[in-house]
C-alpha cells in the first residue's frame, strides 16, 4: 500500500477548461528553466526525486560574494527565479498523483518517450494517460499561476 495519498486527477472538463497549448508551452519553458539552473547555480542543490517518485530536498545555501554591479544582480535574481521555481515543484509535488509524477519525472525532465512513462504507471491505459498528461501540465502551470489569459 502506498506512504501517501494519491491525488485525484483533474476531470475532463477541467482539462477542458484550459488552454492546454498555452499551459504545455509554459510548462515547458519552466522546466527548460529548472533544468538550466541546475547546473548555471551549483550553489542551489534542486530536489532529488526519489525511484518512487517521492520529492527529497537537501539543504539550500544562497551564498552571494558580491552585490555590485548589473551581472550580480541579473545572477542573483536569477538564482531568486529558480529557488523559487525549486520551491513551486516542491509544493505542487504534493498535489500531484503517484501517475502524474511519474509523467513529469520521466517525461518533462528525463526527456524519456511516453511510452517509457506508461510503463511506470500504476493501472494506467492509453485512453487514461491522456488525461493524466493533461491534468500534469495544467496541475503545474496553475501553479505557477498562468494558466489563464
Amino acid at each position: 500500500m502506498d506512504n501517501f495519498f494519491d491525488n485525484l486527477l483533474l476531470s475532463n472538463e477541467e482539462i477542458k477548461a484550459h488552454d492546454f497549448e498555452k499551459c504545455k508551452k509554459l510548462v515547458d519553458k519552466k522546466v527548460q528553466k529548472y533544468l538550466r539552473s541546475c547546473f548555471k547555480f551549483i550553489n542551489l542543490i534542486p530536489p532529488k526525486i526519489t525511484a518512487n517518485y517521492e520529492m527529497r530536498y537537501e539543504a539550500f545555501t544562497s551564498t552571494t560574494k558580491d552585490t555590485t554591479g548589473n551581472y550580480v544582480s541579473k545572477k542573483l535574481d536569477a538564482e531568486i527565479e529558480a529557488l523559487e521555481i525549486y520551491n513551486i515543484i516542491n509544493q505542487l509535488w504534493e498535489r500531484l498523483s503517484y501517475n502524474e509524477r511519474v509523467y513529469f519525472t520521466e517525461v518533462l525532465l528525463y526527456k524519456k518517450s511516453e511510452n517509457y512513462a506508461i510503463e511506470h504507471m500504476k493501472d494506467t491505459t492509453r485512453h487514461l494517460f491522456k488525461q493524466i498528461k493533461e491534468s500534469c501540465i495544467i496541475k503545474i502551470a496553475m501553479a505557477f499561476g498562468e494558466d489563464e489569459e
